[in-house]
């Protein structure tokens, strides 16, 4: 399964530039987006961005939160200084209610590709800037998906171990 979202999520970081996204505001409803997202896979156009725990886009996000303005806040982790640290980025709305403007380390753009509100969420960040665009993308699941998916497969009746941590090492 970890193989087919990593491959899933390859195709997307390959697929995306070569695409376009037709929109129109209708097609997002942000506030339906609020609330705790898990990182479940990760994929890059250059392995350097994430190869280490240290590395500008290995980070982890965690929730998302929409502000009155149609503006993203986006919480994410990621190691700092041998510890776990939470960083909050505004995406501000662009003309394209998908894509949002932000100021992070290496990108200046976040992009939501696509979800269903209550299970799933594709969302990759990536610098537009350089002549050779980098991009991370990840697959999140929401926290009540999560729960269910692990109270199914094990019997537990909280969160799978692992699952809900914040930095992977």
């Amino acid at each position: 399964m970890l193989c087919l979202l990593l491959t899933l999520g390859v195709a997307l970081v390959c697929g995306v530039p070569a695409m376009d996204i037709p929109q129109t505001k209708q097609d997002l409803e942000l506030p339906k987006l609020a609330g705790t997202w898990h990182s479940m896979a990760m994929a890059t156009n250059n392995i350097s961005l994430m190869a280490t725990l240290k590395a500008p886009l290995r980070v982890h996000i965690t929730s998302l939160l929409p502000t009155p303005e149609d503006n993203l806040e986006i919480v994410l982790h990621r190691w700092e200084n041998n510890s776990c640290v939470e960083k909050k980025v505004l995406g501000e709305k662009t003309e394209n209610p998908k894509k949002f403007k932000i100021n992070y380390t290496v990108a200046n753009e976040a992009t939501l590709l696509d979800t269903d509100y209550d299970n799933f969420l594709f969302l990759c960040l990536q610098d537009t800037t350089t002549p050779i665009q980098s991009m991370m993308c990840q697959y999140l699941e929401s926290w009540w998906r999560t729960m269910r998916s692990c109270r199914d497969s094990s019997g537990l009746s909280g969160p799978c171990p692992g699952t809900y941590g914040t930095c992977w090492t």
